[in-house]
């Protein structure tokens, strides 16, 4: 009070007015010491600008983090200290927060105060990088097979979809040039120089031991199967076609079914049945074609027989027929699978394949389940002489039997990849149907699990935090270590995901659905009753969506719709005025940051676009449609020469130069420049 009064004045009435002054209260600990007050707790970090775009490698910009407490008041005090979420596209000086440009990308920034993180994203093009000079396989599209013969375990050749042939030498499975991208249903032979193999639109194949040649089958039906009992009696059936090859050429037989035909077999030129829909079943003695009663209306998918007193038919439901040489009867298979294939060495060695994975086996007495360690859709089975068992199935699924187990020799690897990301050449995520989660670390494909959800998109911050979406309305996170769904609170389809930073990250797909995770939970936000198919953006409040209707903007408070853009797919850019949109009809539009134009393809083409990437406005890359890859030289696009018809869905590129694209049948392909 001393002092207070020391600061007194008097007044002209000869009073005293008292000052009051204002200090800080400082504490007095017992030892004598000063202790000053704790700074108020950080709950929150900004960081200006939350985004930025760099051209060219070597290029900066300085960011400044603020720390604010629950007010919403700054903290002059508190010490920012910054880190790159993946240095491979852009370091950051710890201290100033300047952030320098490494190679073509999108990374996060992060600001630390006290446990407290703020983010900002850096986008960085490089100009003047070299074209990509050429496309090959990482992994060649593995499609579906349906059918399998041989004459022996080093000899055997499997058929399927886009006019696949594989040949199995007793070492590998080795690709055929069949001169057809019609599917493939069957295949047999007499020998390793007579094979035959039928498919759609009529398609019949002869291998003479040193290549594939197209016949004339005198049919555009689709052929389901072929056999015989020489190459001068070779039979094939379809839809409802039954055809006769007498060595020289084939000729239609009458039949007198309208029902589709799926499967034939004899023990001879007068003894040969073919099966087909509704339970069809008819026998050949040597001159006509008659109905036989099955006793089903099931359809029936294969025949097989030891003799004329002994042949199977099999088809849906699990259903099994025996024919004794008087009546059909049916067997007890124990499944309800469709069974699509059946072989055997004799009655008491029978081997029925079919759907999710199911194998049976008929000793004589009874049908058993055997455990294939698949559940995918297996379609032909057949054995060699020396008693392997070699059964074909979806995605390019081959397994053999050895007498004891089965085992996988060909992995389901046909599964169609609908998306790919990564933060390196040693660190990338591609992502498709049934769960399938590839990662390459710089050597390899291998598979990772996590989840059995058809996956459509996937992004991630860092290495650490990479998000995936899928059809069902899922959401699947990797921490690093492990897959795991997250709750997204919708069960509707969802086909992109893009983010700004791990607490701002965004999921959209059907219906205008418009996900958005804060680094604690997902919350809805749909935009407007469109498919939103594509995402990205410069910042957490400049994020673009394509859609089938539209275009869609987010400013960091609402969304807004610019109609003057069509319908489109993925969305990709450099900066906030240099956004690709791309779509169907092989249309590209570009926004300079004032308005949208249309640029021509040149191509003549009437394709959809599914992916769009690049390192800069001068190094662009669309894919789309039957192996289309477009490349933008920031003057015209151009078609590239990718080496598949496989449709393709993602493109994304590494820091190191390197170019990923992912499309149906499993297809990776990788640009090198």
């Amino acid at each position: 009070m001393t002092d207070l009064l020391n600061h007194s004045k008097p007044t002209a009435a000869g009073r005293y007015t008292i000052g009051i002054v204002v200090v800080a209260v400082w504490l007095t600990a017992c030892d004598g010491n000063v202790v000053e007050p704790a700074p108020p707790a950080v709950a929150s970090v900004v960081v200006t600008p939350n985004g930025t775009s760099l051209s060219g490698v070597g290029a900066s910009h300085t960011f400044t983090g603020q720390a604010r407490d629950t007010a919403g008041n700054a903290i002059p005090s508190a010490v920012v200290v910054w880190s790159s979420l993946n240095p491979n596209v852009a370091t950051v000086d710890a201290t100033t927060g300047e952030a320098t440009a490494v190679s073509s990308g999108q990374v996060t920034i992060a600001a630390h105060v006290d446990g407290v993180v703020g983010y900002t994203l850096v986008t960085v093009s490089v100009p003047g990088m070299a074209k990509v000079s050429s496309w090959s396989f990482d992994r060649p599209p593995a499609y579906s097979l349906s059918g399998v013969w041989g004459t022996s375990s080093s000899d055997v050749y499997a058929v399927g979809e886009g006019g696949t042939i594989l040949h199995y030498d007793g070492v590998g499975w080795d690709a055929m040039v069949s001169g057809t991208t019609d599917e493939l249903a069957d295949v047999w032979g007499t020998s390793s120089n007579d094979v035959y193999a039928v498919g759609g639109n009529g398609t019949i194949l002869h291998y003479d031991g040193t290549s594939w040649t197209p016949m004339t089958s005198g049919t555009a039906e689709w052929l389901n199967d072929v056999w015989g009992t020489s190459s001068s009696d070779v039979y094939a059936v379809g839809e409802s076609a039954i055809l006769h090859y007498d060595g020289t050429s084939w000729v239609a037989m009458a039949s007198g079914m309208s029902d589709l035909l799926r499967g034939v077999w004899g023990t001879s030129s007068n003894d040969i049945y073919v099966v087909g829909r509704n339970g069809a079943i008819l026998h050949y003695e040597g001159t006509s074609w008659t109905p036989m009663t099955s006793g089903t209306s099931e359809p029936l998918y294969e025949v097989w027989g030891e003799s004329s007193s002994s042949v199977y038919a099999v088809g849906g439901n699990g259903t099994i027929l025996h024919y004794n040489g008087t009546n059909w009867t049916a067997m007890v298979s124990g499944t309800t699978a469709a069974l699509l294939a059946v072989w055997g060495t004799s009655s008491s060695d029978v081997y029925a394949v079919g759907g999710s994975g199911t194998v049976l086996h008929h000793d004589g007495t009874s049908w058993t389940t055997m455990a294939s360690g698949t559940t995918a859709y297996l379609s032909g089975v057949f054995g060699a002489p020396t008693g392997e068992v070699y059964a074909v199935g979806i995605f390019g699924m081959i397994l053999r039997f050895d007498g004891t187990a089965w085992s996988t020799m060909l992995g389901d690897t046909g599964k169609d990849l609908w998306g790919v990301w990564g933060t390196s050449s040693t660190d990338v995520y591609a992502v498709g149907i049934r769960g399938h989660i590839l990662h390459y670390d710089g050597t390899g494909w291998s598979a990772m699990s996590g989840t059995s959800e058809t996956l459509e998109g996937v992004w991630g911050s860092a290495a650490s935090d990479v998000f995936a979406v899928a059809r069902s309305g899922a959401i699947v996170h990797y921490d690093g270590v492990e897959w795991a769904e997250m709750t997204s609170g919708v069960t509707c389809r969802l086909a992109a995901v893009w983010g700004a930073a791990p607490n701002h990250v965004y999921a959209s797909g059907c219906a205008g659905t418009m996900l958005h995770y804060d680094g604690t939970g997902w919350s809805d936000g749909s935009v407007l009753q469109s498919y939103l198919a594509g995402l990205w953006g410069t910042s957490s409040s400049n994020v673009y969506a394509a859609s089938g209707n539209g275009f869609f903007q987010y400013d960091g408070t609402s969304w807004s719709m610019d109609n003057l853009v069509s319908s489109g797919s993925a969305v990709w850019g450099t900066s906030a005025s240099d956004v690709y949109v791309v779509g169907f009809t092989g249309t590209i539009q570009h926004y300079d940051g004032t308005s949208w134009s249309t640029m021509r393809t040149g191509t003549g083409r009437d394709y959809y676009e599914w992916g769009i990437w690049g390192t800069s406005s001068s190094d662009v890359y669309a894919v789309g449609d039957t192996g289309t890859i477009l490349h933008y030289d920031g003057n015209t696009w151009s078609l590239m020469t990718s080496g598949t018809t496989a449709d393709l869905h993602g493109v994304w590129g590494a820091p190191s130069g390197d170019v990923y694209v992912v499309g149906r049948h499993g297809v990776i392909l990788r640009g090198t420049r």
